[in-house]
């Protein structure tokens, strides 16, 4: 049997494979569009087909209507050129061949399910799921991508289409772990893409000629370096650039994203037109996630596009600093106020009035979500920001308190942007009651800009303020875009807040300030809720500590300056003796923080050792009887 094919190309592969491999022969194809097929036989002109008896002509493809009348048409043209009585014709034999993932998933879940055998743990690794989301992007995505992108050359358009395949896989897992992601990634990715290979092919050529013959190893590190420089760049420019961040997190994040995702590769593969209520339904998403996400303002974004093209308008994002209303960030809407907006806009396009009702619902759903409501116990959460401080306590009344706010000494990651406020965010919480900062060094105080301008601060807590340093003047600057109240602390100081008792340590009343920062002169705070007290030490070392007169052993202790040598002195140690002790640290400091002497004292006291570098961010619970203790890195709540 001979199969004259009809069709627009995009749907043609699979009945292709399938005719083939039934040993039917396929003699010509007609293709309305002008486009070619893979693997397909000779193409030929309307002129040149000339159907035989027992011919069947297929149309190939769920078209939309205009489709289906063009190709009509086409075979009632055929008819009139030659096809007799005896010629086998169906016109309407049309069969849609939605083009199949192929072999490629197939590849993909053996691999996963051959994983996941050898190491089940894997499924809750980040890593893993971000590499099968990416993967399963590309093999769903990637082609009909770059058939799409027509007016890009062919290998141009293959390396945008495997880009935005694999962010549309990974975009809902980095929201759920992450709550943000950088617009910039799209573009950073299709950038670097091209230099990737060689770069990466150089340098294992360099590494194995290197170990036979040195010089030509260097010459070959020498060429690797071009590529990888280029990719450096790429990186540290985009990094910094004012561009847009898509912020979310929680289950409704990747329920909804995976859902959008699914949704868009079985449209894109389908080769369907979307009905008005669907368009509608994808803008309403598109505007969730304007208003769900950070955004610059539309001057920065303008501006950011005009530096990224020619290097202009570099400050372009500075009026965001300036004004604080124009960055307008909202905490992880609820999944019924998102989908009961998406669907009353989507009724509204379908003209039906009282659809109004259900977008303000879901509006009010979005802007006005409320923090999540105390549940009678006092919580403390040591962020894990790397080498720095940021400790969120949350009261039985569910309001917030913050405790530094993390940073870095080069200010190049806000940890204040991208750790402390998703964390409040993710609960809800857009108004911090008081905000105490220990003493003036960046990794202390380098978000607390960031917070400052994002959320409404009631007070903020000061101990001693060097007459000259540059973090304390960049503070300073904040405080004076903030209606926050300032209280400079001293010892002695108390406030009953929801109930939990907080009294100032140290420091201790002095005179004239000193001129730079010292860590003896941190805030060292206590909390009381019940028969249960938290010990936060900043980072005094052992002259401070022997100032500190304490009532005997506390509960919880974070650790004095990152469990340095240089803090914890041993009859401190002795006479705190505390049942928890955090040590926040950086992931392979440089300092060697936390030093093993340090954690083998307070072990030998009986304390339970946590480390921000090991475990994640830790929280303690108590209602002031029990202490409950849970780590990110297992999330399992175990009474201590």
């Amino acid at each position: 049997m001979r199969m004259v094919l009809v069709g627009a190309g995009g749907h043609a592969r699979a009945l292709v494979e399938t005719i083939r491999s039934r040993g039917d022969e396929i003699a010509v194809y007609v293709d309305t569009r002008g486009a070619d097929w893979l693997g397909a036989p000779r193409k030929a002109s309307d002129d040149e087909v000339r159907p035989q008896d027992g011919d069947i002509v297929v149309g190939i493809g769920g078209m939309a209507p205009d489709e289906l009348v063009r190709r009509l048409a086409l075979f009632a043209d055929y008819r009139r050129r030659g096809f007799g009585s005896d010629a086998l014709v169906h016109p309407t034999a049309w069969v849609s061949a939605t083009a199949r993932l192929g072999a490629g998933s197939v590849v993909l879940a053996g691999a996963v399910v051959a994983l996941l055998m050898l190491d089940p743990s894997l499924v809750w690794a980040v890593g893993f799921q971000l590499s099968v989301a990416a993967t399963a992007g590309m093999v769903a995505l990637a082609t009909p991508i770059a058939e799409r992108m027509r007016f890009l050359p062919r290998p141009v358009a293959l390396a945008a289409g495997a880009t935005l395949a694999a962010q549309v896989g990974v975009t809902p897992v980095l929201l759920f772990w992450f709550h943000e992601v950088p617009l910039s990634t799209i573009l950073a990715n299709i950038l670097a893409f091209p230099v990737v290979a060689p770069s990466l092919l150089l340098g294992l050529l360099a590494a194995g000629t290197g170990l036979v013959f040195e010089p030509l190893g260097r010459l070959l590190g020498a060429l690797a370096l071009i590529p990888m420089r280029y990719l450096e760049a790429v990186a540290d420019r985009l990094a910094r650039a004012p561009v847009p961040w898509i912020t979310g997190g929680g289950m409704a994040t990747l329920v909804v994203g995976l859902l959008a995702a699914l949704a868009l590769a079985w449209w894109l593969r389908s080769g369907r037109r979307l009905p008005r209520a669907a368009i509608a339904s994808v803008l309403a998403l598109g505007l969730l996630l304007l208003l769900t996400s950070g955004l610059a303002p539309a001057a920065a974004l303008v501006g950011d596009l005009a530096w990224m093209a020619a290097h202009a308008l570099l400050r372009s994002a500075d009026p965001v600093q300036a004004w604080s209303w124009l960055d307008m960030r909202f905490p992880s809407p609820p999944l019924w106020a998102g989908c009961l907006f998406a669907l009353g806009l989507g009724l509204l396009a379908g003209r039906r009035p009282r659809a109004w009702l259900l977008v303000l619902l879901g509006g009010l759903g979005i802007l006005g979500r409320p923090p999540e409501p105390g549940d009678g116990r006092l919580h403390l959460t040591v962020l894990d920001v790397g080498q720095g401080d940021a400790l969120v306590v949350r009261s039985p009344q569910g309001r917030v308190w913050v405790i530094d706010s993390g940073g870095s000494y080069d200010g190049r990651f806000d940890a204040g942007e991208s750790i402390v406020a998703p964390y409040l965010w993710s609960q809800g919480h857009r108004r911090i009651e008081g905000l105490a900062l220990t003493h003036a060094h960046p990794d202390h105080l380098g978000g607390a800009r960031f917070l400052l301008r994002a959320f409404g601060v009631g007070e903020v807590w000061e101990g001693v303020a060097p007459r000259h340093d540059r973090t304390q003047e960049m503070l300073e600057q904040a405080f004076r875009r903030t209606p926050a109240h300032r209280v400079s602390v001293v010892r002695g100081m108390r406030r009953l807040w929801d109930g939990v008792e907080i009294e100032v340590m140290a420091p201790r009343p002095k005179g004239r300030p000193p001129w730079t920062t010292r860590n003896d002169d941190s805030l060292v705070l206590v909390m009381r809720w019940g028969g249960v007290s938290l010990l936060l030490a900043g980072d005094v070392e052992a002259k401070a500590e022997q100032l500190l007169v304490s009532d005997g052993p506390v509960d919880v202790l974070k650790v004095p300056h990152h469990g340095s040598r240089s803090s914890s002195s041993p009859g401190w140690v002795a006479g705190v003796r505390p049942r928890v002790a955090i040590v926040s640290a950086g992931f392979r400091n440089h300092f060697g923080h936390p030093h093993r002497e340090v954690v083998a004292r307070y072990q030998a006291t009986g304390a339970w050792v946590l480390r921000t570098d090991r475990d994640g961010a830790v929280t303690v619970s108590t209602n002031g009887r029990e202490v409950w203790v849970r780590t990110a890195r297992d999330g399992i709540e175990r009474i201590r």
